[in-house]
């Protein structure tokens, strides 16, 4: 296997470029079935004036800006983004279990681990990781900031195909004595042995783990997770695939949003992998929910929590895919697969990954100022690809030079169903990454 191919999508959701900038950034921690390797925090501002930030370990904190178990602090600037290990080095490539990863029998304990990043002024953070030190696999999760902050979510991840395969979800607590649900849809068995649905009870920075392992499917994909205190969600898989045939496997999570903004209208964009790992995972919020792809009736889930994983078939010839519910008050949980083919002969499903999908909403409108080293996972360096959506006609101006113009460009390119969208995939971008649109974009 070799690396993965990184494709980071640029997405701003229904609160515009606010959903994702933030004063304060929750990171619950992840688990993985495979040692985890070097792991990093990235902070980028659109400041031009120094910002000072710190990073705290979750559960351990104080009340104020300058109290708590500060891991690292320091200063940022819309010219000098920082990357901070989360992880050191075991020296013996047996993985490095941390803050961030912790083992599989760390899961259904109340953890004192994750991390809170807050600032003086508004920042963006990114986790990005690679696996143990063969670097088989790596991913990437995205603060939401703010918006991350909910009280009901439902979990989506790869499914798993063996053993060697987890999917997780991950909560951690903003308020003291917070109550925490979780309603497992298939009555499952998880490695903590829960089934049917789980209570616990947290205080601030405090996180939870559930996870399943193994099986031809993964039961724990449109899990119900309920709070009466706003709370942060992480979920994926570490690792995983949405392909069944060929084998594979890699790190897919993302960091969601609570239910309330999430949408009935989205827009996928095709990466450069096989039909097989090309997917997109819809998730209902409501019983009876039927779902159209560009246009025409796809079929109906019966119940919240029924889930369509639509396979890369189903992209039109521009590479994109509109999908929309008949009834637009019914709201989807998505996440897409994506990735690349590293060998033509076996097409394995080595390189792919899974992040968390926003909505259409006509006020997500605001600039990305900016994206730091976007193609770095620490000293690794990858190759990937941005993909936008944005109304037609708009302006898309990545570092100083229309979108048009930029080298690796595709599009604009028209939505089927949706007339009144284009998209765009723009490869071989390196280091910070601003960019600035005249409508909405994602």
């Amino acid at each position: 296997m070799r690396r993965l191919l990184l494709i980071i999508s640029c997405s701003l959701f229904a609160l515009g470029v606010k959903a994702q900038l933030s004063k304060v950034h929750y990171i619950p921690p992840l688990t993985a079935a495979d040692d985890p390797g070097d792991q990093w925090i990235y902070i980028s501002t659109p400041s031009t004036q120094p910002i000072k930030y710190e990073v705290k370990i979750g559960g351990v904190l104080g009340t104020t800006f300058n109290s708590g178990t500060v891991y690292a602090s320091g200063t940022v600037d819309n010219t000098n983004p920082v990357a901070i290990a989360a992880a050191q080095d075991p020296g013996d490539n047996n993985g490095w279990w941390s803050n961030l990863f912790v083992q599989s029998s760390e899961t259904e304990l109340v953890l004192n681990k994750g991390f809170i990043i807050e600032a003086e002024s508004e920042i963006y953070v990114s986790i990005r990781s690679n696996s143990d030190g063969q670097q088989f696999q790596a991913g990437a999760i995205l603060s939401k900031g703010k918006s991350g902050l909910g009280t009901r979510f439902r979990a989506g991840m790869f499914q798993n195909q063996n053993s060697g395969h987890i999917g997780f979800i991950s909560v951690m607590a903003s308020e003291d004595l917070t109550t925490i649900n979780f309603d497992f849809k298939d009555n499952i068995q998880t490695l903590g042995n829960s089934s049917g649905s789980s209570t616990i009870s947290l205080n601030k920075g405090e996180s939870y783990i559930v996870a399943s392992q193994g099986g031809p499917g993964n039961e724990l994909i449109g899990t119900l997770i309920t709070s009466d205190k706003s709370i942060v969600v992480n979920t994926g898989s570490a690792s995983g695939s949405f392909e069944t045939e060929t084998g594979g496997q890699d790190y897919g999570m993302d960091q969601i949003v609570g239910s309330d903004l999430v949408g009935s209208e989205y827009i996928f964009i095709r990466g450069e992998g096989n039909d097989g790992w090309e997917n997109v995972l819809l998730i209902a919020d409501q019983d009876n929910t039927e779902v159209l792809v560009n246009g025409n009736s796809y079929g109906t889930l019966a119940l919240a929590g029924d889930y369509f994983i639509i396979e890369g078939v189903n992209y039109n010839s521009n590479g994109n895919m509109y999908v929309s519910t008949a009834n637009l008050d019914d709201k989807l949980f998505a996440f897409q697969g994506l990735g690349s083919v590293y060998d033509s002969a076996n097409a394995a499903a080595a390189n792919q990954g899974m992040f968390f999908v926003p909505p259409l909403n006509c006020s997500s409108k605001g600039d990305v100022d900016n994206i730091a080293f976007i193609d770095k996972i620490g000293n690794k360096t990858f190759e990937g690809a941005v993909t936008f959506v944005t109304r037609k006609g708009a302006e898309i101006i990545i570092n100083g030079i229309a979108i048009e113009d930029q080298n690796g460009v595709s599009g604009p390119l028209d939505v089927s169903g949706n007339e009144n969208y284009v998209t765009y995939k723009v490869s071989d971008l390196t280091g910070n990454v601003s960019v600035k649109g005249s409508d909405e974009l994602y």
